[in-house]
């Protein structure tokens, strides 16, 4: 028993939330992705007929063996968001979460016109590249997005460089990155629409792997949008299973 419900405790499962567009954005409906993917959290209560005060109606089996009945539930649990490079542990090296338009409604990188996201640095801040926004327009190529104050891309905590809930697209400075699509590190949007504004996009993902130059942690991440499709991660006070 203890082994089955330890392998439960190991369950989690990837977010994919289908999401529609509202009337007032150019938008199409499309799915959300995120990694490490939110897991589940198992918690146990114990039921009679073991008493308050530990002891038991069952009588002992001669064996020393008294059984348990309990009740087993599940509720979603919390949200990660972090890159860690001081440990050897490479499966918390990055973090991402991902909005994939659908196949049937292509939205083209023009098109995008909002992509914002709340966060909150519980540990280290933006450097190394991160935190960012990936929009790829072919399965090699993207146009990158970087928080934090130009011309290096630090510092997205400091009030003068805080992004927190501001959308992305809305700044006219240069941080947008178009060198893998011709253009050039330091981009404004419109240099980017000139050059792949036509082209449907893949997916747009909010990034976080910069871990390698100091632990990143973002707790929590809310309210992440593109074209005002925004991600819900699953919730709820748990249910019997």
């Amino acid at each position: 028993m203890r082994t089955a419900v330890r392998r439960l405790v190991n369950v989690c499962v990837v977010v994919a939330i289908t999401v529609f567009a509202a009337p007032a954005w150019a938008q199409a409906p499309g799915t959300w992705e995120l990694y490490p993917p939110q897991t589940y959290v198992y918690s146990t209560s114990v039921q009679q007929p073991i008493n308050a005060d530990g002891t038991s109606n069952f009588k002992a089996n001669g064996k020393g063996v008294i059984p348990v009945q309990f009740k087993l539930s599940v509720a979603p649990g919390p949200v990660t968001f972090q890159s860690i490079g001081s440990d050897t542990d490479t499966d918390n090296d990055f973090s991402y979460l991902s909005f994939t338009p659908s196949a049937s409604s292509p939205l083209t990188f023009a098109q995008v016109t909002d992509l914002s996201a709340n966060y909150t640095f519980t540990e280290g801040n933006c450097h190394g590249g991160s935190l960012r926004w990936s929009v790829r327009v072919s399965p090699t190529q993207s146009v990158f997005i970087y928080y934090g104050g130009y011309p290096n891309f630090t510092d997205c905590i400091a009030t003068a460089n805080n992004q927190s809930g501001v959308n992305m697209i809305s700044l006219g400075d240069l941080r947008y990155d178009t060198s893998q699509v011709g253009g050039t590190f330091y981009d404004t949007h419109a240099g980017a629409v000139a050059l792949v504004g036509n082209m449907p996009i893949v997916r747009a993902s909010l990034l976080l792997d910069s871990g390698w130059g100091g632990d990143q942690v973002i707790n929590p991440v809310l309210n992440v949008t593109v074209n005002g499709n925004r991600f819900v991660p699953a919730s709820g006070s748990g249910s019997p299973t």
